[in-house]
């Protein structure tokens, strides 16, 4: 998955096409969600944007027409270090049992797949960790000093004391260490579940 974090240039976006094969038809790009014409390696015209192809979507009308074998999709998936569990594939539409890199079992189909979507767990707590980061800014400006230098305990007992006035800087700070908690938590679930299914 491509993330875009700057303005890519129109030289920039038509390198990253041409790097899967694809041709950039329009001749100006604005930004990440401006639709741009695409020739896919198969010759069909189609319409995307920058950000929909950085997700992983693709040719709209290869994507409808090809049959796969189980052998293809457990080529697909394990180009981005998902493994296949299931024996038998379907269709786009049947959910594929799989195993992510950070060793979450879960399933998606591949037309899902195929659009960008992959583990559910690991969306969950990448939203996590960014509600995490966006607490810390939060508590960074409410309270006017770099989280590094609070002492979260000592302010805690101190200022809960002595100073109703920052109570409300106080619950951000129990927010985020339950956060940061909870995040850990689950990511050392996450390693158990992926160090179990190596051992089996």
């Amino acid at each position: 998955m491509i993330f875009i974090k700057d303005k890519l240039t129109y030289e920039e976006v038509r390198s990253r096409f041409e790097k899967e094969g694809y041709k950039l038809l329009s001749t100006e790009y604005k930004n990440a969600k401006s639709n741009l014409n695409v020739m896919c390696p198969q010759g069909h015209e189609w319409t995307t944007n920058m950000s929909n192809f950085g997700s992983g979507r693709r040719c709209s009308v290869c994507s409808r027409k090809k049959k796969y074998t189980l052998e293809e999709v457990k080529c697909t998936f394990a180009k981005e270090g998902y493994r296949v569990m299931d024996s038998i594939y379907i269709n786009g539409k049947t959910p594929i049992k799989f195993i992510c890199p950070s060793g979450h079992e879960t399933e998606v189909n591949l037309n899902n797949f195929m659009n960008g979507r992959r583990c559910n767990l690991c969306n969950r707590m990448k939203a996590k960790e960014a509600r995490m980061k966006k607490l810390e800014l939060k508590l960074k400006t409410k309270v006017n000093a770099p989280l590094s230098e609070i002492e979260i305990p000592s302010v805690i007992n101190e200022k809960r004391i002595n100073d109703s006035a920052r109570q409300v800087n106080l619950n951000w700070l129990d927010k985020v260490d339950e956060m940061r908690k909870n995040l850990k938590l689950e990511k050392s679930r996450g390693s158990c579940a992926k160090i179990s299914s190596v051992i089996t």
